[in-house]
């Protein structure tokens, strides 16, 4: 891309960083779970045997510790996506090439699994899909 970055890609680095902000504020819930007390509360009965048959399958025991160290892994990991995506806005904010390419490949990426949704009866899938499709449209045919 050139030295001027096109209003259209502002536009959508502003769409990461809110994304990014929305993420973030879902692992602090996810978090304070953890503090507020029993996270096994939260879960449904059937939720609960869900887990544990799934984990004596596996020969494996589910209890609440083993559930506190999923949310844990899952806010780790989370935090990792949340980093990476913030450094991607800037990087796309700036103008570099890399991160346009990066930004179209995960939005026909993510533009793929809505689909998949969308076929499996998520209606709610379709706005994350034509998010996805102009995003990666628009990048793709701005030069």
């Amino acid at each position: 891309m050139t030295s001027k970055v096109p209003k259209g890609v502002k536009i959508i680095s502003l769409i990461m960083f809110a994304i990014c902000a929305w993420m973030f504020i879902g692992l602090l819930i996810s978090l304070a779970e953890l503090s507020r007390g029993s996270i096994m509360d939260g879960l449904s009965e059937n939720q609960l045997a869900e887990y544990k048959i799934r984990f004596e399958n596996k020969g494996m025991e589910f209890n609440e510790d083993v559930l506190k160290m999923m949310y844990v892994f899952g806010s780790i990991v989370g935090l990792i996506f949340v980093g990476f995506f913030v450094f991607l806005a800037v990087q796309l904010w700036r103008g570099k090439n890399w991160a346009r390419i990066t930004v179209i490949v995960f939005s026909f990426i993510s533009a793929f699994f809505s689909f998949i949704s969308l076929l499996s009866g998520n209606l709610f899938s379709t706005i994350d899909f034509i998010i996805s499709l102009i995003i990666a449209l628009y990048l793709m045919l701005d030069k």
